[in-house]
């Protein structure tokens, strides 16, 4: 039979069939022999070793000899292994959204990908579903988050939000990674988002990099790397209106230069008059440079920029 990572000790132990166990007033744990921070202590614990599940009735579960949760009825895995199910629920409420209850549903699909599917009730707006996706595989990783409010009846339209980060290994060195957030109005976090957080934010990044790193002659080391960026900017209060990222004040000299008028210190960090800008909310800038101050020089349609530990600049236009 499977084996069982646990350990506990119950006033009677019933054996119901093979590998079939019953506890009364029981105390199980999966913490390793000494260490006793949590415990799940039941009036009745079955546990059923092949199914590799214990299920427990009129149960507390204890953090340092301190109840923190009760059920009338929950199960568990035996090992050190995620397990399908629901978590436990979520209310509250608030005056923009009324009464709101929300039941999250995980789902371990594999042992490289899980989905927790949360549908949240909201007295005054309607029913929404959050979603979370994480997948993970030898060359790549990554999280992607989804949330929709169908028909929001307050606003009278539907509202979602979306958020995907992804980190994928090219070989050779070559490492892409991009993170994309964006929602599908300026008020969505303050409406709709019930931490601080959260609903403070008013700037939604936008990024994607691809970088490489090797060793150089007999010693050296380089790295190299190209960072693309946007922001959604969420103009939450009309009476305080914010300025996108590198919208002003830019690095926008008027005589356009070559690669070889840039030059590279190992003193120096770029601030916001040396970034070169392409458009109006949108920046390029390198992920190891360090920079000298450069004058009466602008770049013309930058694709790309690159550095060495040597502090090289390449650009490709």
């Amino acid at each position: 039979g499977r084996s069982i990572d646990a350990r506990g000790k119950a006033e009677r132990i019933l054996f119901e069939g093979p590998g079939v166990f019953r506890a009364e007033q029981a105390a199980f744990t999966t913490c390793g022999p000494g260490d006793d921070s949590w415990y799940i202590r039941s009036r009745d614990l079955q546990i059923y070793q092949e199914r590799g599940i214990g299920v427990a009735r009129n149960a507390t579960v204890e953090f340092k000899d301190t109840p923190i949760f009760y059920a009338p009825y929950f199960s568990f895995p035996l090992q050190q292994e995620r397990k399908s199910g629901f978590l436990a629920p979520r209310y509250g409420s608030s005056s923009a959204s009324g009464f709101e209850f929300a039941a999250p549903y995980f789902w371990a699909m594999a042992p490289n990908y899980d989905l927790l599917l949360t549908p949240r009730a909201l007295s005054k707006r309607g029913v929404q579903l959050q979603s979370q996706f994480r997948y993970l595989q030898p060359n790549y990783r990554g999280d992607f988050y989804f949330e929709v409010l169908p028909d929001d009846r307050t606003s009278d339209r539907s509202r979602q939000a979306v958020a995907w980060k992804h980190t994928q290994d090219l070989g050779y060195g070559w490492l892409g990674r991009f993170d994309l957030n964006k929602v599908s109005d300026e008020k969505y976090f303050t409406d709709l988002s019930t931490k601080v957080a959260v609903t403070s934010l008013t700037y939604l990044t936008r990024e994607a990099s691809l970088s490489r790193s090797g060793t150089w002659g007999a010693t050296g080391t380089y790295a190299l790397g190209g960072l693309v960026q946007g922001w959604q900017t969420l103009q939450t209060d009309p009476l305080a209106p914010l300025t996108p990222p590198y919208s002003s004040g830019a690095f926008r000299p008027s005589q356009p230069c070559s690669a070889s008028a840039l030059k590279a210190s190992r003193g120096g960090r770029p601030n916001s008059s040396q970034r070169a800008t392409y458009s109006n909310e949108h920046s390029l800038s390198s992920s190891a440079l360090t920079w000298s101050r450069i004058a009466n020089c602008s770049l013309v349609n930058p694709k790309f920029m690159m550095s060495n530990s040597k502090g090289s600049v390449f650009l490709i236009c």
